[in-house]
Formats: structure tokens, sequence, C-alpha cells
């Protein structure tokens, strides 16, 4: 089967989890005897011309070089924000992959700079169409949900409730809160939807052994890690107010990751680890 996954970023411009889901899925993919294709855009400081092909691992990768997108004043980015409704920028380069990959399906995810266009591009060519939410763009350009202003998300919910109503065939999310949040708000109306959980890579049975130890492990203090951005639609603050309402003196969260710090800074916790941000430094970049 040919299958085409389209996201926002791909190997190895790696921007945060659904680069890595993405990825796995996609070279799983390929080792089950698939022909495996990737449509997304390239960061603005690696564009060199209107659009790359290449193979990482057996999946050919298109890379999509949208000239507006890579400008950094005011005028641009305004008009990188409209194209988002409605980017056919991508449409050649759409015509392209047809023509060469011919794909069976397509299971689009982060739509950011390339936009739901894709949708109705493939619907009205009768490919079968999969979303996977990986976060609540489609809710809040903000990606954290009811964040913006109400009135501004009333119509902009509206016009991506229309879109998720008529061209997908299945909707997927990795978490059931995830798949009810966009039932809550009548999205993808009639559309066959089912949690699929993220791919990773992970050695069951070196897992097993880890748990068991723990699991014989007498020390009652009790360690919470988080890997992630540090962002606001991440949920950390969320996180840093329920450890902050512990009143339980072992138990304790260290937080590892790179973005705003001052979320964790402007919240201190007795229960947060407050060096914790200096592991980053140690480890590299996670998001």
């Amino acid at each position: 089967m040919n299958i085409l996954l389209i996201n926002s970023y791909y190997y190895p411009d790696m921007i945060g989890g659904a680069e890595h889901s993405v990825k796995f899925l996609a070279e799983g993919l390929v080792n089950a005897g698939h022909c495996v294709a990737v449509l997304c855009v390239s960061k603005m400081e690696n564009a060199h011309g209107q659009y790359s092909c290449e193979q990482i691992n057996g999946v050919t990768v298109y890379r999509d070089i949208d000239p507006i997108l890579s400008k950094q004043n005011g005028m641009h980015k305004l008009s990188a924000r409209i194209k988002m409704f409605n980017n056919q920028h991508s449409k050649s380069l759409c015509d392209l992959i047809c023509k060469r990959f011919q794909p069976d399906v397509v299971h689009t995810n982060n739509l950011q700079f390339i936009s739901t266009f894709v949708w109705k591009y493939f619907s009205d060519r009768n490919i079968a169409i999969v979303f996977t939410a990986r976060d609540y763009w489609l809710l809040d350009h903000s990606c954290v949900y009811n964040r913006s202003n109400a009135i501004i998300n009333y119509f902009y919910k509206k016009y991506y409730r229309h879109q998720s109503g008529c061209y997908i065939d299945v909707f997927t999310a990795p978490s059931n809160v995830t798949l009810n949040i966009f039932k809550k708000e009548k999205f993808f109306k009639n559309v066959y939807s089912i949690r699929v959980v993220n791919c990773i890579d992970l050695d069951m049975q070196e897992t097993h052994k880890i748990i068991e130890s723990r699991k014989r492990n007498s020390e009652s203090f009790v360690k919470f890690l988080y890997v992630g951005a540090l962002g606001e639609y991440k949920g950390i603050i969320n996180l840093l107010k329920a450890f902050h309402s512990i009143q339980n003196q072992k138990i304790c969260l260290t937080i590892c990751g790179s973005g705003n710090e001052n979320l964790i800074l402007q919240r201190p916790s007795k229960r947060v680890n407050q060096n914790s941000i200096n592991i980053r430094e140690k480890y590299g970049r996670m998001s």
C-alpha cells in the first residue's frame, strides 16, 4: 500500500513529540512492507529552492518551501497566518506526489503552515484521509484550548468544524480525553473516531525489568519527572498547581526541558526541584 503522511515538519526538523511519532510511524510502515512518503514544510533556515525530495531510512520525504513563510516582518507574518486557512502553495507539490507516488491513503497530522487545504485536495481525488489530532490547533490557533479571544475563536472553530465534517474518513487521537474534547466541540461529526496511542520505540523486556526493580524498591520517596517543552500549551501550569497543592513531603517533581523558563520560576513550589531547569543544559534540548 502507498501511504502518504503529512505533518508540519519531519526529520531532521524535530520540533516536538509529533515529529518523533510520525517518524516512528513512517519507518514502522516501511518495515511492514508498505511504500511510504512524507509531505512537510522545511524549516526556513534550511530552505533551498521551491521544494526538495530525499530518501531517509526508506521514506521518501517531500519538503515544501513557501517563500512567504520564510519572511519575518509583520506583514509577511500576517499573510502567513491567513494562508494557514487555505494554503494552496502546496498544490503543485501535491500534484507531483499524486503523479509520482499515487497514494492509496493519506494520513494527516499537524497541519500548521500546510493548512487543511490538503484534506479537500486528496478527498476530491477519492483518496481515503485519516487525521490524527496531536494538539488543539483546530480548536484554537494558539494550540491552547480556549485560550484565545472568544469571538475570534468562535469563527475560527466554525471554519474548521465545517472542514472536519466534509473530508475526513477516520479521526484518531492518542487519548480519549482529546477525542472527547473534539466530540464536545462537534468536530468530525459522523466520522469514524478511535483512540490510537502514539508510536514509541520501546524494549518491553527491559521495561518490565525496570518496573519489577522499582516495585522492590523500599524507598518511600516518590519522584516524578516531566520531560518536554516548557510551554503553557503543554499543560505545565496545571501540573505545577497540582504539585503545589500536595501536602506529602515525600513527593517531588523534576522538570527537564527548554522554552519559557519563567513558567517555572514565577510559580515556585516546595514540591518542584528549582534546580531542575539546569538539567536541560546537561542532557540537551528536549521537547
